[in-house]
């Protein structure tokens, strides 16, 4: 044990237990959202628009550093903490993100290397 990690294999730590009782489960789910939304990035810089659902998009977008910042009906609009990065609006659809607005959000994580 070393500084509340377990080492499971030589260089793979595991956080165990800390004083607040939090599980690694938590530093687990984090890493398989991380590990997921990397891959949502992959897919959508590879141009691949179509059967996107919602949450996956909406998922992307805060992966990226947008925040929600406000909806209104159906829009879901986000923001970037860095000013130069345009907001962005995610409509939901029958559970699906739209192919239009994906494509701007693949536009703007190219332009500002997010």
């Amino acid at each position: 044990m070393l500084d509340g990690f377990l080492v499971a294999e030589p260089g793979a730590a595991i956080p165990t237990l800390d004083n607040n009782g939090l599980l690694a489960q938590n530093f687990m789910q984090e890493s398989q959202r991380n590990m997921k939304a990397d891959k949502l990035k992959a897919k959508l810089l590879r141009g691949n628009l179509a059967n996107w659902s919602f949450a996956n998009a909406c998922l992307l977008a805060r992966h990226c550093g947008w925040q929600l910042s406000r909806t209104g009906g159906s829009h879901h609009i986000f923001t970037h903490p860095h000013q130069e990065v345009p907001s962005l609006n995610l409509q939901e659809k029958q559970g699906q993100a739209k192919p239009y607005q994906l494509r701007q959000m693949k536009e703007t994580i190219e332009a500002h290397n997010l």
